[in-house]
């Protein structure tokens, strides 16, 4: 199996998105595609960690409210279909209340990491979606549920590939599936970063 990464300005744009989708069509072996998050939403999603920290609720609320216009303004671009649009625009609408949630709590290591990471969620979330729009088939992939990593520097790859494949095995069969790259899962289990250029 391929694996195919994307880092954030080849998903940066409705165009480049389309270019992925290309590739994606004219390469027929079986393919895990990871993608970054969306070109300058992990800068925003650090200011956001910024305003969490100060408990700035003003400045939280207009972050949250620009990524979501930012992530709908890509949906109503890439997809033509009304109903689907309104259906994946709820999508990243339940995506940016989670994210309220977590931002409303207290600043610690962890909110850092589920907020800087969530910028990976959206991108996937609307990629695979749209995927399956054109008749490109894919599975989406939680990273969280394999890539544990005890150690970024010196990480255990076999255990992450036997995760990998228990989470490839145990769901719906597909040749390509999309997931997210930077979230993991530290040594203890909670939602950690492979940091930036991980």
């Amino acid at each position: 199996m391929k694996i195919l990464k994307f880092g954030g300005t080849s998903v940066g744009s409705v165009k480049n998105l389309n270019i992925i989708k290309d590739i994606l069509i004219s390469d027929k072996e079986d393919k895990i595609v990871v993608c970054s998050a969306m070109s300058g939403v992990t800068n925003q999603l650090v200011q956001l960690v910024d305003s969490i920290r100060f408990n700035d609720s003003e400045a939280i609320t207009r972050n949250l409210h620009q990524l979501e216009k930012k992530h709908c303004d890509v949906i109503e671009e890439l997809i033509e279909n009304e109903d689907v649009v309104n259906k994946l625009k709820d999508g990243v609408s339940s995506i940016i209340t989670e994210m309220f949630e977590v931002s409303s709590q207290q600043y610690s290591e962890v909110v850092n990491a589920k907020i800087v990471t969530y910028g990976e969620t959206l991108l996937t979330y609307i990629f695979s979606n749209y995927l399956n729009t054109v008749n490109v088939s894919n599975v989406l992939l939680d990273a969280k549920e394999f890539m544990h990593v005890d150690a970024v520097e010196k990480p255990n790859i076999a255990k992450v590939g036997q995760r990998l494949t228990n989470a490839i095995s145990s769901g719906t069969q597909s040749s390509i599936y999309i997931t997210q790259g930077f979230v993991c899962r530290d040594e203890q289990g909670r939602i950690s970063t492979l940091k930036r250029g991980g």
